[in-house]
């Protein structure tokens, strides 16, 4: 490759990744990779990415953390850390490993790669109401964002809304206050903006439901710093920003995503989804960026 064929392909690359950095939601959903997991992972909930093509899962039937191969889904080890539990999200944060119940209780695995210290484990005021099913580290405040897929409020009641809730990891304590609330009526606004007549139409007598959404997963992209919530009960990924401000809505199917539970970013963009198995094997698709 000569001198003048390397620089376009480095402006090439350099226009499609500000192109990403801009868009909230750089991806086709055509999977490049779709696995299907082992039976173990029937059950598949949370997701998080470790580094060096290994994904860190649960399952929520079990205190187990999977270690997946990126390039074929395949188990690369297990690290049992509790007996059996509601394990519904998964992330790591540096050398720790944190997993979490749907009842809110948080249980930490430190240095997970050599496990050299006992697990740790917190019990918070959210509960089984909240119904706990997404975990992700924002790093860059320091704490753990946890999704509820039912009740939103912990002592008062906040109706036709999805929470998301910070727990600091200085502190060790739980903000009591969602730092995100994902309302009825924000997405129903963002449907009317940002969709055709024709589709607001179809929307408006055929489809009742559009703002069921009850989060199932939540994780950072690397590359735009959004938020993508994910959810199983309504179908669809939330894309917001770092203020609470919808960004994206993307639907999703039933035939490519049975019931999605997991989702995750390597360094590079790449979106990684698990669906629970039904019928069938459990799955995790990929998604590059376009």
């Amino acid at each position: 490759m000569n001198k003048i064929n390397f620089l376009f392909v480095v402006f090439q690359f350099t226009f499609f990744y500000m192109q990403a950095q801009n868009n909230p939601f750089p991806y086709e959903l055509k999977p490049s990779a779709e696995f299907q997991l082992d039976d173990k992972l029937k059950e598949i909930s949370g997701l998080s990415y470790l580094g060096n093509g290994e994904i860190a899962a649960v399952n929520d039937e079990q205190g187990i953390i999977f270690f997946l191969d990126t390039n074929n889904g395949k188990i690369i080890k297990e690290t049992p850390f509790k007996n059996k539990g509601d394990f519904e999200g998964i992330t790591v944060v540096f050398d720790d490993i944190y997993a979490i119940k749907s009842n809110g209780k948080i249980y930490k695995i430190p240095n997970y790669k050599i496990g050299t210290e006992e697990d740790i484990s917190y019990k918070m005021a959210l509960s089984s109401e909240n119904d706990i099913e997404g975990l992700a580290f924002d790093a860059e405040n320091n704490r753990l964002l946890i999704a509820c897929k039912d009740k939103a409020g912990i002592e008062k009641k906040i109706s036709q809304s999805k929470a998301i809730y910070a727990f600091d990891l200085e502190s060790m304590e739980l903000a009591p206050d969602p730092v995100w609330v994902i309302t009825d009526e924000q997405l129903t606004k963002w449907r009317e903006e940002n969709s055709s007549f024709l589709k607001r139409v179809w929307s408006y007598f055929f489809d009742k439901n559009y703002t069921k959404f009850n989060p199932s997963g939540i994780a950072q992209n690397p590359i735009n710093g959004y938020w993508y919530i994910l959810a199983h009960s309504g179908k669809k990924i939330v894309v917001i920003d770092g203020n609470g401000k919808i960004r994206h809505i993307e639907e999703i199917s039933e035939y490519l995503f049975p019931q999605p539970e997991g989702i995750t970013f390597s360094a590079d963009g790449t979106m990684y989804i698990s669906n629970e198995g039904k019928e069938k094997a459990a799955t995790l698709l990929k998604f590059n960026v376009k």
